[in-house]
């Protein structure tokens, strides 16, 4: 190759050169180049990496060598790493497009998540509209929202706290939010058994919510009772719908 190597270097300058001007404008920033630019940018760089190679076996010209080398590097960390973008935006475009596209991948799980969580509210609304012992079952124990409680006293219940200081509602918002974060976690955690905890666990929270609106329901507090209910409940039993398909989904 040594006696042609003029008609080497000759022969393929012109692509080793518009290889170099794709680098340097693609350097700057990606999306300067067009979609047939990065095309050629990635076929310019597999031929100039054949070139590269014969260089190397077949001279010793080492200054060609070294600048092909250059020349390839640069192009392979265009093309084959990842873009550097920053943190933040990464993060940001995970909560815009990338946390809605995880949950639609395995829709199916958080269906039948919803479909347990709802099943278990309605079997605890109707068999507890029709017999008040399961709603006494289901209550916690000591709860003053008992079937039969005065509608006063569940309304007090209800409005209790507008008046407490910021550090009694920071601490009420706190223990909710470590209580939640218990069920959330063993409905997702617990599903590796074969899911049978999650089923059971989903479920059971969805008792546990049809009997607390039936018990309002049956002292005819409606609309202030969705009311409470609703603002943090979406976010909350959402959450627990999404950690029981996760659970679902590990059992399978």
């Amino acid at each position: 190759m040594t006696a042609t190597m003029g008609d080497f270097i000759s022969r393929h300058k012109p692509e080793w050169d518009e290889l170099e001007r794709l680098t340097q404008r693609a350097s700057k920033s990606p999306k300067r180049l067009s979609p047939d630019e990065k095309n050629r940018l990635d076929v310019l760089y597999r031929r100039t990496t054949v070139h590269l190679s014969q260089v190397r076996t077949r001279t010793s010209d080492l200054p060609l060598a070294q600048y092909l080398n250059s020349l390839t590097a640069a192009a392979h960390s265009l093309i084959y790493l990842p873009p550097k973008d920053p943190a933040l935006k990464g993060a940001v475009l995970f909560v815009i497009e990338g946390f809605a596209r995880t949950i639609a991948r395995q829709w199916v799980f958080h269906a039948i998540s919803v479909a347990l969580l709802l099943s278990g509210a309605l079997l605890a609304y109707f068999a507890g509209t029709a017999d008040p012992l399961v709603l006494y079952a289901l209550m916690p124990a000591g709860d003053p929202r008992a079937p039969g409680a005065s509608p006063e006293l569940l309304r007090q219940i209800l409005r209790s706290g507008r008046t407490d200081g910021h550090s009694t509602k920071f601490l009420f918002a706190s223990f909710l939010f470590s209580h939640n974060l218990k069920v959330g976690m063993m409905c997702m955690a617990l599903g590796v058994l074969a899911a049978v905890p999650t089923v059971l666990l989903t479920v059971y929270n969805g008792m546990i919510m049809g009997a607390f609106v039936a018990v309002h329901h049956q002292a005819g507090i409606v609309g202030e009772m969705w009311a409470w209910i609703l603002p943090h409940g979406i976010t909350e039993i959402g959450a627990i719908i999404l950690c029981g398909g996760i659970g679902l989904q590990l059992g399978w």
